[in-house]
């Protein structure tokens, strides 16, 4: 929800497709350290690799469903 959300708060901008992958890159890289910290800076947590791939997952498929959201939302306004 998260990539979702922010990549089509800023659809409006000239410069949309750099921001839409500044925010995915910043959604993957917010989920590695999570798992991180939760090594370093826990006592009861350990990090997993597996919940950063789902993480990871989830923010791509929040990039994808937002672009193809917004190419839907596009073409209707131009065809109709």
């Amino acid at each position: 929800m998260f990539v979702f959300l922010w990549t089509i708060s800023f659809n409006s901008s000239p410069y949309k497709t750099k921001i839409g992958l500044l925010i995915l890159l910043i959604a993957i890289a917010y989920g590695i350290l999570m798992e991180v910290f939760q090594g370093l800076l826990t006592i009861d947590r350990t990090p997993d690799s597996n919940d950063v791939i789902a993480n990871s997952s989830g923010a791509i498929v929040g990039w994808f469903v937002a672009k193809k959201y917004l190419q839907n939302k596009n073409q209707y306004k131009i065809s109709h």
